[in-house]
């Protein structure tokens, strides 16, 4: 049985080996990059001149870090490429499969950074003596081992899950809490900063010590101290979980995932808006996808809003419902695309285009408005502050609007081709490239604000209260004159384009030259599917051979693809800085002029003379808004690229 155990290790390098294409080398290129450099700087903690018990306690905490990344992990990516379940009708036995792909795990890039990460505890041991240098060799091997097997345990049960709501919400909150650890990593690293000093809560340092994480830096420290049954005991613990968990892993190695039962409503008589708004507010519930958006935005609204407390700052507590609205609308740019091909169903229907764009409108509005003032109101009662009010409920009033219009509009717009529900496995690494669309719709949902924020603005420097007023109505008609608007035009694009945008969902972006061979309004494509004739004789039920030849011959990449990996460089680098410079040094800056809060932490704002702090915030969220742009004109450049490459001219040179 070795030499199957063998053919399952050579398939998994054959894999990593094909996968490496351009556009994933860069992504690989920039995990490993990120990877290793967290990796290093978790082995440089073992060199801080700290007390030992506030340091063992630190790097307790960034071990725990890691462990919960990687069995979290599989519900973001989806988990590996190579699973026991493309073997489940192979003559292969489940011991040997688990190994073989135990030692691919070992081979794999995650995994080197790991064990680069867990390799603190060899300075460390070599620090506190012989002895504990000794141990720390096993217990770095044990700790990644124990990683590595509940990771994949994670992964299979995800895999279970993955198409049903609870598979939705689990990874919907994993990728939020990566959002907001990414975007307020600075939070954390104040306070463990502050904690240096004085060590971490006796309560958190007992919890951290309990996680298996910890267990290999137990023994190399109880090494150092000489007390060996501890030593024994904690290698044991990691060795005994380890083997069970394997073990486990065995038995599930080849396991499917779980049949999903659908659900249908009941009939009823209803008018077409009715009808969509009942539709709607069904799938916020029982659509997985739409799910992991609603969860995803309620958890990062939740995380971005109580992450401060750890400061003793609750003054971001009110402002969860304008959070959650943010991130809504961020979520929500691709509701067509998201439900795949099911857009033929609502161009079979006569006239009803206005119908199911108002009634996306209206049902959005209803999830997201009620969550929205819940939170709010949450929010207040937990940190009441009066100065705080015009802020929180002015532009939650123009984001709810302009976002209902936005939602609609930007789908449409910007419509981005999924897989069909029914296929769907709910992580977000596997959904389509909402990178443009989202971004998007991230700023100009900032944006609608704007006005009323200037509004507040005024208000704020020159205490006339007529600007509060002002500001509302700003707020008010910014809300519903472009929920209206917006709407109108998505109804009216719909209704012109939609069996282009059909098309599209079944086929990708194609040539022009190949669109120009489908049918081109509603009215044939109802002809169509009926099977019905044109005048002139020619049957619109297909587009013919040669054309859809043409149109799956030339299905575009994504832009980010035809970028240059210097510009996909730069395009990631303008991504990382512009929630720093947006959120910390501009918004959160801005809350803590607004709350008079004397903390100056690392917020460049809260340093400088007290005329310039509001210009210095504000300057800040303008530079945000200047490196949006400049992320976006990358962006876009790699969509002419395609265009070009997709859309010849008529002589075969590429389009101008």
């Amino acid at each position: 049985m070795a030499g199957l155990t063998d053919e399952v290790v050579d398939l998994g390098r054959s894999l990593d080996r094909n996968r490496r294409t351009a556009g994933k080398a860069a992504q690989i290129a920039l995990g490993a990059l990120v990877g290793f450099s967290c990796a290093a700087g978790t082995v440089l903690l073992a060199f801080l001149q700290v007390p030992t018990a506030v340091l063992v306690d630190l790097i307790a905490l960034v071990l725990g870090l890691w462990l919960i990344g990687w069995v979290v992990a599989p519900s973001f990516t989806g988990g590996p490429e190579l699973t026991g379940r493309y073997f489940r009708l192979h003559p292969i036995s489940r011991a040997d499969l688990t190994r073989g792909l135990f030692v691919v795990a070992w081979r794999s890039l995650p995994v080197k950074v790991v064990l680069v990460a867990f390799a603190v505890l060899v300075p460390l041991g070599i620090r506190w003596g012989w002895a504990s240098a000794l141990v720390s060799l096993p217990a770095t091997v044990l700790s990644v081992a124990l990683l590595i097997v509940a990771a994949r345990l994670a992964a299979i049960w995800f895999a279970a899950v993955s198409k049903s709501r609870l598979g939705a919400a689990i990874s919907s909150t994993v990728t939020a809490g990566i959002v907001v650890l990414g975007q307020h990593s600075w939070v954390i690293l104040i306070a463990i900063i502050i904690s240096m000093e004085t060590g971490l809560p006796s309560g958190v340092t007992t919890a951290l010590q309990v996680l298996p994480s910890s267990w290999g830096l137990v023994a190399v420290h109880a090494a150092g101290e000489g007390d060996w049954g501890l030593v024994v005991a904690a290698l044991a613990g990691l060795g005994v979980l380890t083997a069970l968990l394997y073990l486990l892993w065995t038995r599930v190695v080849t396991a499917a995932t779980l049949r999903i039962t659908p659900v249908r409503a009941p009939l009823h008589r209803q008018t077409p808006s009715v009808g969509v708004v009942r539709k709607e507010l069904l799938g916020w519930v029982r659509n997985p996808l739409r799910v992991q958006d609603l969860v995803l935005s309620l958890a990062y609204a939740v995380g971005t809003c109580t992450l401060p407390l750890i400061l003793d700052f609750g003054a971001a507590l009110p402002f969860m419902g304008v959070t959650l609205v943010l991130m809504g609308v961020t979520t929500g740019c691709n509701l067509y695309g998201a439900e795949g091909t099911a857009l033929w169903m609502m161009l079979l229907s006569p006239d009803s285009a206005r119908a199911d764009v108002r009634g996306r409108q209206t049902a959005w509005l209803v999830v997201y408005g009620g969550l929205g003032v819940a939170l709010t109101v949450v929010g207040y009662l937990l940190h009441p502050a009066p100065e705080l009010l015009p802020w929180v409920l002015a532009p939650l009033l123009a984001m709810l609007g302009g976002g209902a219009g936005l939602v609609v509009y930007l789908s449409i717009a910007l419509l981005v081709p999924g897989t069909d529900p029914h296929k769907a496995r709910y992580s977000p690494a596997e959904q389509g490239d909402l990178t443009g669309p989202a971004f998007a719709a991230f700023f100009l949902t900032i944006g609608l604000a704007a006005p009323t924020a200037g509004a507040l603005t005024v208000w704020q420097v020159t205490g006339s209260g007529v600007w509060v007023w002002l500001a509302a109505a700003v707020a008010l008609l910014t809300g519903v004159g472009l929920a209206w608007g917006l709407g109108a035009l998505a109804s009216a694009r719909l209704r012109d384009k939609g069996p282009e945008l059909l098309h599209r969902m079944r086929s990708g972006p194609v040539h022009r030259a190949a669109a120009a061979g489908a049918p081109g309004t509603m009215d044939h494509v109802r002809a169509a599917f009926r099977g019905e004739v044109l005048e002139d004789g020619a049957e619109l039920d297909e587009t013919g051979p040669e054309v859809a030849g043409e149109a799956a011959a030339v299905r575009r990449a994504s832009a980010y693809d035809a970028l240059t990996l210097g510009e996909q460089r730069w395009f990631w680098a303008l991504c990382t800085l512009i929630p720093v410079t947006l959120i910390p040094q501009g918004l959160v800056a801005i809350g803590h002029l607004l709350a008079g809060s004397d903390a100056r932490i690392w917020f460049l704002a809260l340093w400088v003379p007290d005329p310039w702090r509001w210009p210095t915030a504000i300057a800040f969220v303008l530079l945000a808004l200047a490196l949006a742009g400049a992320a976006l004109s990358i962006y876009r450049r790699g969509r002419r690229r395609v265009a070009e490459q997709a859309d010849p001219g008529p002589a075969g040179e590429p389009a101008p």
